[in-house]
């Protein structure tokens, strides 16, 4: 059985937030974001860190600039004092951030992106958080949509480059189809700006995506339109940072991590963005 997701505290706790920090989902554009450091004394070098910048609440611009705030940012702010260096944030298409690190335009990536086994094969991760995969639907579909069946015959958007979202679409598509219905269209998106708003104005009827971003999306500025219908079973991707096969930083990046995570500020900062046990490498 499908579970819908429980909006409750959580969804207090986000709504919480948009409202008080007024912040906003930005699209993501193909060309760098203003730089951002993490304000220590360090004379250190400045890492280049590849996000799309439009995870919210993980990673996404504040409302009207170019500074990119949420869970990562306080990540890394931990973890670049820890090492004595600084880092600067540069924006791209989410699927473009892969091919970036491996040329050497990047030091890092840190954009929500999931460890998968595919990907491991081109870069190293260091993980620090579990997302589980929700859709999103037009509040008006929602008490229709309990299940990946109700999608049959349906458009569902997905990032591109996330081939997760795609799996599990096409598996669902699949058991549409020997189930004696019509397949489901997948649509791939830029970024997940992109998505949300075709799903908002009716082009596509649902999105997959990360189940804090989903409740994110439909407690804020899109909370009036859109709506969480369910969490997928057992769909749960782990997410890490990434870095360049052979770079001696990941090293690094794996003992400044071990030591984010039994840390407090780890917790101090998963309570911020209201991340849930279910979103943690530990009990906080």
């Amino acid at each position: 059985m499908f579970r819908r997701i429980k909006r409750s505290r959580r969804a207090v706790a986000v709504a919480t937030i948009a409202s008080a920090t007024m912040l906003t989902l930005a699209a993501c554009g193909g060309s760098s974001s203003g730089g951002s450091s993490n304000g220590g004394s360090s004379t250190g070098k400045t890492l280049t860190v590849g996000t799309s910048a439009d995870f919210p609440p993980v990673s996404f611009k504040k409302e009207g600039s170019s500074q990119i705030v949420g869970f990562e940012d306080n990540m890394l702010q931990y973890l670049t004092n820890k090492i004595g260096d600084k880092y600067s944030w540069k924006q791209l298409d989410f699927n473009g951030l892969i091919p970036a690190l491996q040329s050497g335009r990047l030091d890092l990536i840190v954009s929500g992106m999931y460890d998968t086994a595919e990907r491991a094969q081109a870069v190293d991760f260091v993980d620090y958080m579990k997302i589980p995969l929700a859709v999103l639907t037009k509040k008006e579909n929602t008490a229709k949509v309990s299940g990946p069946m109700d999608l049959c015959g349906k458009s569902v958007a997905y990032l591109l480059g996330s081939p997760p979202e795609l799996d599990q679409i096409n598996a669902w598509s699949k058991a549409c189809e020997k189930a004696g219905k019509s397949k489901i269209s997948s649509t791939g998106f830029q970024s997940v700006a992109q998505a949300v708003a075709n799903v908002s104005n009716g082009r596509t009827f649902a999105e997959l995506e990360g189940d804090i971003v989903v409740l994110y999306i439909a407690n804020t500025q899109y909370g009036a339109k859109l709506g969480s219908a369910f969490n997928v079973p057992g769909g749960t991707s782990t997410i890490g940072l990434a870095v360049k096969k052979g770079n001696p930083l990941l090293q690094q990046m794996k003992d400044a991590m071990a030591a984010y995570i039994a840390s407090d500020q780890y917790c101090t900062d998963a309570h911020r963005w209201s991340l849930t046990a279910s979103d943690l490498m530990r009990a906080c």
